[in-house]
């Protein structure tokens, strides 16, 4: 899922190219508008934006030359507004299910403690570090209730 078309129609040619294909299934959605997760997900996987355009003054030409903007930068200066949203679908979501849900984000590393927190209210959250040893990337297993 994706609000950029252009980002989907990459990834349609890129699950042509490894063979997944007929495995995938692309939507355009504007995931800030979802009122409850789908009911069968177990795994929710997202890099969404997370960089305040005020950030882009300190990133490197490479990144901002080569990556839409609509990817790397948050909607009204927020780098928390997608991770607040899966954080109270997720929540919402777990009254009505008996599997566990597996959450895997990329996260912005200046705002790994507060991001970890937005999860750990309600899920078993942790912080992992990329390979420079920046805390990049949020795991969160949340349990059904009951």
């Amino acid at each position: 899922m994706d609000v950029s078309e252009d980002a989907l129609d990459v990834a349609a040619e890129n699950a042509f190219h490894v063979g997944v294909h007929d495995r995938i299934q692309l939507n355009q959605s504007n995931f800030l508008e979802w009122e409850s997760l789908p009911h069968n997900i177990d795994l929710l996987v997202s890099n969404p934006p997370y960089i305040e355009l005020k950030e882009a003054k300190d990133m490197a030409d490479n990144v901002l030359k080569h990556e839409p903007h609509l990817a790397l930068f948050t909607p009204k200066n927020d780098p928390l507004i997608f991770y607040r949203k899966m954080a109270q679908l997720a929540e919402t979501a777990m009254a009505q299910r008996t599997k566990p849900l597996h959450i895997w984000l990329e996260i912005n590393q200046y705002l790994a403690e507060e991001t970890k927190q937005l999860f750990a209210l309600f899920a078993e959250a942790e912080v992992i570090r990329d390979l420079s040893d920046n805390p990049r990337f949020i795991q969160a297993i949340v349990l059904p209730k009951g």
